[in-house]
C-alpha cells in the first residue's frame, strides 16, 4: 500500500484531469449547439447574405473534411505496406545480429576450450617435469610390465 500523501496527490491529479476532459467536452458541445442554433434560426433569415455565407462555410468545411478522409483512405494501404516493409527489415536485421552473436559465442567457447586444453597440457608437463618424469628408456614409469618401452598412442 502506498503513502497517503502520494495517494492523495494521485487522486487530486486524476480529479483535475477528469475536470479538464469534461470541460473540453462541454466546450465542444457548446460550439456544436451554437452551430445548430444558427442552422435552426436560419429559417428566419432565408435568402439573406448571412445565411448564405454560413451555408457556404459549412459546405466548404464538409467538402474539405471529405477530401481529407479520402486522402487518408488512399494513403492507408501505402502506410500499412511501408510499416510491413519496415517490420520485415527490422526482423532481418535482428536475425542477422542473433546469428552473428551465436557464431561469436560458439567461437568464444571453442577458444576457451582450446585455452583450457593448453593450460591442462602445460600443467601436466610441468607436473611431470617437477616430478622428474622425463621420457627415457630407463624410466620405469614408461616401461611395460615386461620391461619393454611403451609406444605413444598404443594401448597398455
Amino acid at each position: 500500500m502506498g503513502c497517503k500523501r502520494t495517494e492523495g496527490a494521485t487522486a487530486a491529479m486524476n480529479k483535475r484531469v477528469w475536470e479538464q476532459i469534461k470541460s473540453s467536452v462541454r466546450k465542444a458541445e457548446t460550439l456544436k449547439n451554437m452551430e445548430r442554433a444558427l442552422i435552426i434560426n436560419s429559417a428566419a433569415m432565408r435568402g439573406r447574405s448571412a445565411e448564405l455565407a454560413f451555408r457556404a462555410g459549412t459546405a466548404s468545411r464538409i467538402a474539405a473534411k471529405m477530401d481529407e478522409e479520402d486522402e487518408q483512405a488512399r494513403m492507408r494501404p501505402e502506410k500499412v505496406a511501408r510499416g510491413r516493409s519496415r517490420d520485415a527489415t527490422v526482423a532481418r536485421r535482428v536475425q542477422v545480429i542473433a546469428d552473428a552473436e551465436a557464431e561469436a559465442l560458439a567461437r568464444r567457447a571453442t577458444a576457451q576450450a582450446a585455452c583450457l586444453v593448453a593450460r591442462a597440457a602445460t600443467a601436466a608437463a610441468a607436473a611431470r617435469s617437477a616430478a622428474g618424469w622425463e621420457r627415457d628408456e630407463d624410466n620405469i614409469s614408461f616401461n611395460d610390465e615386461d620391461g619393454s618401452p611403451r609406444r605413444a598412442g598404443l594401448p597398455r
